[in-house]
């Protein structure tokens, strides 16, 4: 490790699942409550069908050790994402590939009160697909999935009922269709989404495009506010705001990730031209503008992020923000911003791993124990191999590292580990 460098703290907790164990990184799958730390990941794959079985996990000694708290019952999702509440109940969403006809979303409530046993299964037909995003509002208590077909849905969590469904954009462009969204919503209770499109009749991930919504999704305006039309086109040939440059559209350009913070819309992309590219891009929500990019490298002093996977991770406030990533190739690292994104800095490496460090994701907030996530280190590449290990990993940061008087006085805070 890397001198004056954070540790992170790595747990293989899943060993020898399958190599897509923790796919989909864009989305949550590990978070932090008072009752422990959850995450969900895939056990097993079916190599005809690619479909696969889940599990939802807990731990409640800081991620040293992790029981399974719930396993699906079929094969026929991906690792859920979840959620949590007031209340440190567990919402869950998957979707379900054994019913082509209703192609519907589960939504799973874990009560904490019950200690998680026996959810309640809820359906939100014909609107699920396979690569979709979520995020749980805590102030209205509305979940917001977005499917990759331009579709919102819009949930009341504590009911599981339908709020809102809306055809927010086109399935297709003149150039693309959509793909994987993101979604999130700011302090200020505006929805944002941004999401990546691909070309049509060619595997090429086109570009990338952002909109926001100030009334829940039911209209869209562009970053500095100007109106959507309903159902607008997905790629460069609608009005939407574009995050990619004009020379990356013969390339591979994939968002990791995105979140909004002090005015600012921050996304972080790989563009897989010929020479690396390894993109972090500020969007300014008042003027509309694009007002830094940091590329090829998005890096810090010995820090270089470079992969199709990683997440930004914030708290409230003057919080820093931080970015996590495969680092330096080998590595799980961190950046860190002070100045909301204007200049980034190291914050903590892992040690060398082994294999392949693949679809690396985690909370979104900084939690008590810092920041927490997860990756599959693959074993091989497909189709040689459908095997891989599934790491959790903890890095603790100043900004929740609490006094030790404060854990005799908090018994909440009683999971806190400050150092592994």
């Amino acid at each position: 490790m890397a001198a004056c460098l954070t540790e992170v703290f790595l747990n293989p907790i899943a060993p020898n699942v399958t190599h897509y164990a923790t796919f989909q990184s864009h989305n949550q799958k590990v978070l932090s409550n008072e009752n422990g730390i959850f995450l969900t990941y895939t056990y097993q794959f079916d190599l005809q069908t690619a479909w696969t079985r889940w599990r939802l996990v807990r731990s409640t000694d800081g991620g040293k050790t992790f029981s399974v708290v719930y396993t699906s019952p079929e094969m026929g999702s991906n690792a859920p994402c979840i959620e949590t509440d007031s209340e440190n109940n567990i919402l869950l969403v998957c979707t379900d590939y054994n019913d082509p006809r209703d192609r519907p979303f589960y939504y799973y409530r874990f009560e904490a009160a019950r200690n998680y046993t026996e959810p309640r299964v809820t359906t939100a037909k014909y609107h699920a697909s396979g690569k979709f995003s979520m995020y749980y509002h805590e102030e209205s208590d509305l979940i917001y999935l977005f499917n990759h077909y331009g579709r919102l849905i819009v949930l009341n969590a504590t009911s599981g009922k339908h709020v809102l469904q809306k055809d927010v954009m086109k399935t297709s462009g003149d150039n693309a269709m959509t793909q994987y969204p993101h979604v999130f919503v700011s302090p200020d209770g505006v929805l944002h989404h941004a999401w990546t499109t691909q070309k049509h009749s060619e595997y090429m991930y086109w570009d990338i495009h952002y909109a926001r919504s100030n009334d829940g999704g039911r209209r869209w305006q562009t970053a500095n506010g100007t109106g959507l039309p309903r159902e607008f086109k997905p790629d460069d040939s609608g009005p939407s705001d574009q995050v990619i440059m004009g020379d990356e559209f013969d390339y591979h350009t994939w968002l990791t990730s995105m979140v909004v913070k002090d005015g600012k819309a921050h996304f972080a992309y790989l563009c897989q031209t010929p020479e690396r590219r390894m993109e972090y891009v500020r969007l300014d929500l008042g003027t509309g503008r694009i007002d830094l990019r940091i590329q090829p490298f998005f890096r810090g002093e010995t820090i270089d992020i470079y992969g199709l996977d990683g997440f930004f991770c914030t708290g409230p406030g003057t919080s820093p923000l931080y970015y996590v990533a495969r680092a330096n190739l080998t590595h799980v690292g961190a950046l860190v911003s002070h100045d909301n994104g204007d200049t980034w800095h190291d914050a903590a490496i892992s040690e060398p791993l082994p294999n392949s460090i693949y679809s690396v994701g985690g909370c979104r907030e900084l939690v008590p124990e810092g920041i927490i996530g997860t990756f599959t280190n693959q074993y091989g590449v497909y189709p040689d191999t459908i095997a891989g290990d599934v790491y959790f990993f903890r890095i603790p940061v100043p900004e929740v590292t609490y006094p030790v008087a404060l854990l005799v006085l908090l018994p909440a805070l009683r999971r806190v580990i400050l150092k592994p």
